[in-house]
């Protein structure tokens, strides 16, 4: 099942806030990087876990 529009809306959207508000953000070290990157992948997981998946390799006829 192939993800709708609104879907892929959805994501590009929480991809651009939250690294728009990321980029104005002045973090300092490793630590705060860190932190950053966790807090972002954890709201994208949050964001998507009830959406169809699909395994790349089996979404390409012919790789196999």
């Amino acid at each position: 099942m192939l993800a709708g529009p609104e879907k892929i809306d959805d994501v590009s959207d929480y991809f651009n806030r939250r690294f728009n508000a990321t980029g104005k953000s002045n973090l300092h070290g490793e630590k705060g990087i860190r932190e950053m990157e966790a807090d972002v992948v954890r709201g994208f997981e949050k964001l998507v876990q009830d959406y169809a998946t699909l395994q790349l390799l089996d979404g390409l006829p012919g790789i196999r």
